[in-house]
């Protein structure tokens, strides 16, 4: 059979590339062009057809949005999604929401807040699933319509019924393959008086589909008998929705956030983010970093974003045996935020981090997190971000690290903030302790604060405030601890009021 289908490959494109000679305006053309790259996979005959429709017809909007395809396909997301806009922007109004909206995506627990503002929940559904915020399209979309695109493509047929073409994306298969993105492999049969069958298989589920007439109208397989791909079709749509999982390409980065408290209550977080240096080319990378404050429901809070020229500004910082190229910003968000996200890019390739934010303990007395730094020296001036990749918080300059990764050779240095406190004297207790010795409240402050201690290192401080608030950074000796992960543990005590905060950390 292999011979008979390559013939039958080569002579179906000697025919479409006829038919394109000699109509060249029609699009009809160009579909089956189109049709028959996408069921070979060859994605540069689809750029060949897209090339050949948007010439013959550039003010198509089924051209642009072919073009679109190919580049998306090609790997060139930014091209791909100007292709697309300029598409959108030549439709009218109900065509262009049939290519954005995420209505199919509706799940149960969605669609009262879907009926109650379907624009306000479409606006954060593209939003939360953005996977390059650097960049001024939303990929997640530039993804959606590249999907719509190529399943009207590959699974339009022409209903009899009806008497018309049904769009691909609506049968069967093209809601699949919108909701899931392309099959990792297909498999396509005949048999005697069943009609032809599809299967799409997944990393974590497959389904099949049934023609029974051979019309080229496919549907869920179904049974009499338990489930079927029907139902199964069903489930998958009411707990998945969808997926996409964005291609991160090469570059890792770490990333680690401190929130502080300003005087009026609002956040003040710094981030620190760095990326692992190449041993033959330390600090040579142009980067794009990005770091957002992000809310309980995905919404973009505040931002900071900077260039770094190749061989610019980056501070080397060496954790253990990484050489690591840091930065750090600051976020002041109007609201109180959840996470931090941190995006670093470099000519194509691109990371993501994400960093949860601890919520703050409830009482009269509290504490920030505790900020770790490569170093800590006298700086008066405004508080914020310094051009040096340093940050100056109560008149001193800290290099804040990335990650919580430790040489044991040198002192760590560690800083924290404590609020609602009275005038005169507070106690700050700290301790670092083997991650595996920290397990439990209860035997954590017994060997922490006198008792029971058997490993780490700790102490004890006496300070005096004539404020509500008071910060103070420490350099604590860990040279005499092993290798391997620790907590550390900072405690304020004052009167009756306590107030604690802990932050991972790993000695090198």
């Amino acid at each position: 059979a292999s011979g008979r289908i390559h013939r039958a490959v080569r002579d179906a494109g000697r025919y479409i590339a006829r038919a394109r000679r000699t109509s060249p305006a029609l699009p009809e053309g160009d579909r089956l062009a189109a049709r028959l790259a996408l069921t070979l996979g060859d994605d540069l005959a689809l750029d060949a057809a897209s090339r050949v429709a948007v010439s013959s017809r550039p003010h198509d909007a089924a051209a642009m949005l072919l073009r679109g395809l190919a580049l998306h396909r090609l790997g060139r997301a930014d091209s791909a999604a100007a292709w697309f806009d300029r598409a959108l922007a030549a439709m009218d109004g109900d065509e262009r929401r049939v290519y954005t909206s995420p209505a199919l995506f509706v799940r149960p627990d969605d669609r009262a807040a879907y009926r109650a503002d379907s624009l306000a929940w479409s606006e954060a559904f593209w939003t939360r699933r953005d996977a390059r915020w650097l960049t001024p399209a939303n990929e997640r979309v530039t993804e959606h319509v590249a999907r719509m695109v190529a399943a009207d493509h590959l699974f339009s047929y022409y209903d009899a019924h009806a008497l018309r073409s049904a769009p691909g994306w609506a049968t069967a298969r093209g809601e699949t393959w919108v909701r899931y993105g392309p099959p990792l492999s297909q498999r396509w049969w005949l048999e005697l008086e069943m009609g032809a069958f599809h299967t799409f298989t997944y990393a974590d589920f497959s389904l099949t589909f049934r023609d029974d007439v051979v019309s080229g109208d496919f549907d869920f397989a179904w049974s009499h008998e338990g489930e079927d791909d029907v139902t199964r079709a069903r489930s998958l749509a009411n707990t998945l929705g969808e997926t996409y999982e964005p291609h991160e390409d090469g570059l890792d980065v770490a990333a680690l956030a401190t929130r502080f408290r300003q005087p009026d209550g609002r956040d003040w977080i710094v981030v620190a983010t760095g990326v692992p240096m190449a041993e033959d080319a330390p600090g040579a990378l142009a980067m794009e970093t990005g770091a957002w404050a992000v809310g309980a429901e995905g919404e973009r809070l505040a931002s900071a974003r900077t260039l770094t020229r190749e061989g610019g500004a980056s501070q080397l910082v060496r954790a253990g045996e990484t050489a690591l190229a840091t930065r750090a910003d600051v976020l002041t968000p109007e609201a109180s935020a959840s996470r931090v996200r941190v995006e670093i890019a470099s000519g194509d390739r691109f990371s993501v981090a994400e960093v949860d934010l601890a919520t703050p303990e409830p009482g009269d007395l509290a504490l920030s997190d505790v900020l770790l730094a490569a170093s800590a020296e006298e700086a008066p001036g405004a508080d914020g971000a310094m051009p040096d990749g340093r940050v100056r918080r109560g008149g001193v300059a800290f290099r804040p690290l990335p990650w919580g990764v430790w040489d044991a050779q040198a002192p760590l240095v560690a800083y924290a903030e404590a609020y609602g406190l009275e005038a005169g004297r507070y106690q700050i207790e700290v301790a670092l302790l083997p991650a595996d010795e920290a397990r439990g409240l209860r035997r954590l402050a017994r060997r922490i604060f006198g008792r029971e201690r058997r490993a780490g290192v700790s102490v004890t401080l006496e300070a005096e405030t004539q404020s509500t608030r008071a910060g103070d950074y420490l350099l604590l000796d860990v040279s005499t601890q092993p290798p391997g992960e620790y907590v550390l543990v900072w405690r304020v005590r004052q009167g009756e009021h306590v107030a604690e905060s802990r932050r991972e950390v790993r000695l090198e």
